[in-house]
């Protein structure tokens, strides 16, 4: 499980220290699959302002199109 931990992006590192800090250390599968659940959320996290460009560029679309008809 270090070896696992230490192989992580730097970016990992609050997540790292949270894991090393536990006594007993958690099992693998169960830090991996708390390492899969926090890219997750990074993705939808980094999704976000795009949807929300998205969203605006649909707004002005539309705002325009009702003032030019």
């Amino acid at each position: 499980m270090i070896q696992f931990l230490m192989g992580l992006d730097d970016s990992y590192s609050q997540i790292k220290g949270q894991f090393l800090l536990n006594d007993p250390l958690p099992p693998l599968s169960k830090v991996y699959a708390l390492i899969i659940q926090e890219e997750r959320q990074r993705d939808v996290s980094s999704a976000c302002p795009i949807v929300d460009y998205v969203a605006l560029l649909s707004r002005a679309n539309a705002s325009q199109h009702t003032t030019t008809t």
